[in-house]
Parts: structure tokens; C-alpha cells; sequence
């Protein structure tokens, strides 16, 4: 018996697509361990580095960094870590912003930075902070105006920390308590995502001058605040200012609403209704307020006002008591 040639006519089987398939794989690989070679290089190369002086750039870009701001930072003790990571730690730290104000005290801050994020052009890391009972933890991811962070707040006391002397230059405190994400293009509001739940518990405002006004001490009990960002809207879903029925809370009230959000800030539009009631220990340190919000004043004495219109200039207008604006 012979056997028979194959006709010359007979396509051979198609075997390119495999041979495809095993080169992208190849690729793949090799750009891998181009890839994992690079941050091992990194890594070992800054770890051989002398301790002081990886300490002394790092301090000395922070110092750059805050200098701009005005703003000052030392510490009792800093340390570097490799284990599972590159970190950086400070114990007992103090810092000075601008202003007569007093400095900020953490007893421990740890900032890890992400060499992922930096191998791609970004700057990216981690912050951790604590303060006596109270711990602030944060992840971040910037290039340029595009930016990607989250946040979780137990227990922290902001009054220790300062953070309210930047809005502005206020002197007070409260413990926060929550969560936060924010995602997009800082420069396109419309492209921004996120959302925001916080609490705010012992809140109190010293007696200051604050645009020309003398101000008396104001005691809230709480204060909550949850957003939502998404598909070019922030609303609130709760937005509550003291605690409703606590006579000792000299702020009460309720936000409703949302903003309407443009490609430009200046154009992103207010919808907002506003509820609230003022004690009167504040009202006879501000002798005209009550003249300035008569018009949304209602029969129970608190006042009522919706707040509409572009961002840069919203419309105020007074509410009448059945919920229709005047």
C-alpha cells in the first residue's frame, strides 16, 4: 500500500493567529520584567542611600513645600521604614501656621509615598496621623489639575490640629468623625465624582474678630453633612447644623438641595433651600441681623431662604411658610 500525497491545491492548516499570540505573550512578559527590574532598581538603589540623607531631602522638600504657604513643621524625632514599603514618620510634631495663632500639635504623622504613581508621572501616597484618641488616614493621586483621593476620620480633634484657621483664620474646635472620596479634573467641576460623610460633634467657635465683627463664643452639640457627587450634581442628602430642639445649640439648621455642576465653577448653579434659627446671645452681638434676614423670617422666629443662581453670584430670596419662595 502507498500513501498518497496530500493535492498540491490543499491549503495547509492556519496556524498565525497562535504564533500571534504566543509574541503577544512574550511581549507582555519581557515588559513586565522591564517593568519589575526598574523598581527593584529603585528600591535597592535608594536604600543604600545613607539614613541622615534621605532624612534631610525629605525634610528639606517638605520645608520647601509648607515655606510656600507660610507655613512651618518640626519634629522631636523622624524615621525611615522599608518594611512593606517605603515610609516616613515624625513623633511629636509641631506646626506653625501664619498668624498669631498657636502652632498645631500631632503626636505621630506617617506618609508613604507611591513609587507606582510616581513611575507613571503622578504624585501618590499615603497619610496617616494621630492626635491623643484620634486617628485621620488619607490616600491621594495628583497630576496636574487631575486628582484622586480618599479619606477616614475617627475621633480627630480639629481644634489640636488648626485646620479650621483656614476658613478663614477661625479659632475653634470640633471632633470628626467620617469618610470622603473625590475623584476628576479640579479645573471641570462637571467632570468630578465622589461623595462625603461626615460628622462633626462638640463643635465651638472662640469669641474673635472675624471680618471686622466682634463674634461670642457659639456651642453647636453636631453637626452631619453627607454629599453626593455624580453626573455633574452635588446634592445633599443631609446637611444638618446643630442638633434640632437642643435650646443650647446656637446655630440650628437644615440645608436642602444642589449645585449644578458646569465646566467652569463660575457657571455651576445653585439650587439650595435654608432653614435656620439663631440664639439670641448671637443676635444682640450683631445688631443689624435681624433687619438684614427680616424678609425670610418666619412665625416661629426662625428663618427661611432659598439660595439660587450662578456660583459666583447667587440669588437670595425669602421663603414663605407654606415651602413657595416670595
Amino acid at each position: 500500500m502507498t500513501t498518497q500525497d496530500p493535492p498540491l491545491n490543499e491549503s495547509p492548516p492556519v496556524t498565525a493567529p497562535d504564533s500571534q499570540a504566543t509574541g503577544s505573550q512574550k511581549n507582555l512578559r519581557i515588559a513586565g520584567w522591564i517593568f519589575y527590574g526598574i523598581l527593584c532598581l529603585s528600591f535597592f538603589t535608594f536604600i543604600k542611600l545613607p539614613e541622615d540623607r534621605i532624612k534631610n531631602y525629605i525634610d528639606g522638600s517638605i520645608t520647601s513645600a509648607l515655606g510656600t504657604k507660610g507655613i512651618s513643621l518640626s519634629s522631636k524625632e523622624s524615621r525611615i521604614s522599608f518594611f512593606l514599603g517605603f515610609s516616613y514618620s515624625l513623633q511629636d510634631v509641631i506646626v506653625h501656621f501664619p498668624g498669631p495663632g498657636s502652632p498645631a500639635q500631632i503626636d505621630n504623622i506617617e506618609i508613604s509615598p507611591s513609587l507606582l504613581s510616581l513611575l507613571f508621572g503622578k504624585t501618590g501616597g499615603t497619610v496617616s496621623m494621630t492626635q491623643g484618641g484620634g486617628s485621620l488616614t488619607g490616600s491621594f493621586t495628583i497630576k496636574d489639575s487631575q486628582i484622586s483621593l480618599a479619606f477616614q476620620s475617627k475621633k480627630m480633634d480639629l481644634g489640636k490640629l488648626k485646620i479650621l484657621q483656614a476658613f478663614p483664620n477661625i479659632q475653634g474646635s470640633a471632633i470628626l468623625d467620617g469618610t470622603g472620596k473625590l475623584s476628576g479634573d479640579l479645573n471641570i467641576p462637571s467632570s468630578l465624582n465622589g461623595k462625603l460623610s461626615i460628622q462633626l460633634s462638640r463643635i465651638a467657635i472662640d469669641p474673635q474678630t472675624l471680618m471686622g465683627f466682634s463674634t461670642p463664643k457659639i456651642n453647636l452639640s453636631e453637626s452631619n453633612i453627607e454629599l453626593t457627587i455624580d453626573q455633574s450634581k452635588a446634592t445633599f442628602k443631609t446637611f444638618q447644623i446643630g442638633k434640632q430642639g437642643n435650646s443650647s445649640d446656637d446655630i440650628r439648621g437644615i440645608v436642602s438641595g444642589d449645585l449644578s455642576l458646569a465646566k467652569q465653577w463660575d457657571s455651576s448653579q445653585l439650587n439650595l433651600k435654608i432653614r435656620f434659627s439663631i440664639s439670641e446671645s448671637i443676635m444682640k452681638s450683631f445688631i443689624l441681623l435681624d433687619t438684614i434676614l427680616g424678609s425670610g423670617k418666619t412665625s416661629d422666629g426662625s428663618y427661611a431662604f432659598s439660595l439660587t443662581g450662578p456660583l459666583s453670584s447667587p440669588f437670595p430670596a425669602p421663603i414663605t411658610e407654606n415651602g413657595t419662595v416670595k
